[in-house]
């Protein structure tokens, strides 16, 4: 037998100074690698509406604090406009909510008078209401919050259920759009979440009536379609009239309005485009629950705003375009109706 006369046989106290000694020499070098940043807060979503009733609007904005990993703590600022000074904002109030929020609306939920907030955001599985303080006109009570399920997107409130009450609709990054009915024996209060449309998830939700029987319906955005979920006649609340319609790669938001000035709602939806560089993102119109007509639109179309926007009395489209993988600035896009072709857009 060759004996091999190179080994040698560590002692289990040399090998522990070797791996001290290589421990310590790495440390510096591995924190050469990491990026630290400084805290900061991130604003998302917006809403505008007249909080104190001063006949002046006021805008809140959906605010989380970034210091570390998600969930971050989370925000409404509320900006009141100075009448003395028409355009001009106070230092904004903060008020605490979940964590990460993102979707907000601006409603009088509990009938009294005065403008309320319904948030949420991804990280919590909780829809939190900001209830308007009416001692002090302009400012809020601290949040209640209901429970509607992982991964919350964009929240919506109306009447679903014809009992006088505002209700809300919640789309879900994953599983079915929530709805919470107010009680109406205990109203400013809601019941336990109820899922209805397709499984698959959304991220945006409206409410309106779609179909002409002055009864609001439910449109949420799929995979790369549109659920419309009609509310039957007989059955107030219940909305298992499903019908599914074609739109754009990714869609990611939707708003309800007469695009084409016809006294009935229609559809647009903003679609995102690829997921590795946005390419291929579009507008779709949906006009009168017929298949949607895509538009080009630029890369990583993600949200839109529908309103006449160069005063000839149609809707035009504004989009908001980022790419999260790129480092180009994102982009605010105006897409005009075409004024010879109602119901369509200019390229």
């Amino acid at each position: 037998m060759k004996r091999l006369s190179h080994f040698r046989l560590w002692s289990p106290v040399t090998i522990y100074a070797i791996f001290l000694v290589s421990s310590i020499l790495l440390i510096p070098a591995c924190r050469l690698s990491e990026t630290t940043i400084d805290p900061f807060d991130m604003e998302n979503g917006i809403a505008v509406g007249d909080l104190n009733r001063d006949g002046f609007p006021d805008i809140v904005v959906a605010s989380r604090h970034v210091q570390a990993d998600p969930p971050h703590k989370g925000y409404i600022l509320a900006y009141l406009q100075d009448k003395n000074t028409p355009g001009t904002y106070a230092t904004p109030v903060a008020y605490e909510v979940g964590p990460d929020p993102w979707g907000l609306a601006l409603a009088d939920i509990n009938n009294d008078g005065w403008l309320d907030v319904a948030v949420v955001g991804e990280q919590m599985p909780d829809a939190y209401i900001l209830f308007a303080d009416s001692v002090m006109p302009g400012s809020f009570l601290p949040a209640v919050k209901y429970t509607c399920g992982a991964s919350p997107q964009v929240i919506a409130c109306a009447d679903l259920n014809d009992d006088q009450l505002p209700d809300l609709a919640v789309a879900k990054g994953t599983g079915a759009v929530a709805l919470l009915f107010q009680d109406k024996d205990n109203p400013g209060t809601f019941l336990p979440a109820l899922l209805t449309g397709p499984q698959e998830g959304s991220l945006s939700v409206a409410i309106g009536d779609m179909n002409g029987d002055v009864l609001p319906d439910l449109a949420a955005t799929g995979a790369e379609d549109v659920s419309l979920m009609f509310q039957l006649s007989d059955q107030a609340g219940i909305f298992d009239d499903l019908q599914q319609f074609a739109v754009g790669e990714r869609p990611s938001c939707l708003v309800m309005a007469d695009f084409d000035a016809n006294n009935s709602n229609d559809i647009i939806v903003a679609n995102a485009g690829s997921s590795f560089d946005g390419s291929n993102s579009t507008v779709s119109l949906l006009l009168n629950l017929k298949p949607a007509v895509n538009y080009p639109a630029p890369n990583g179309t993600r949200q839109l705003v529908v309103t006449d926007l160069n005063g000839d009395g149609r809707a035009d489209v504004a989009v908001v375009s980022i790419v999260y993988q790129s480092t180009a600035n994102a982009k605010v896009a105006v897409m005009l109706q075409d004024t010879e072709n109602r119901g369509k857009l200019l390229p």
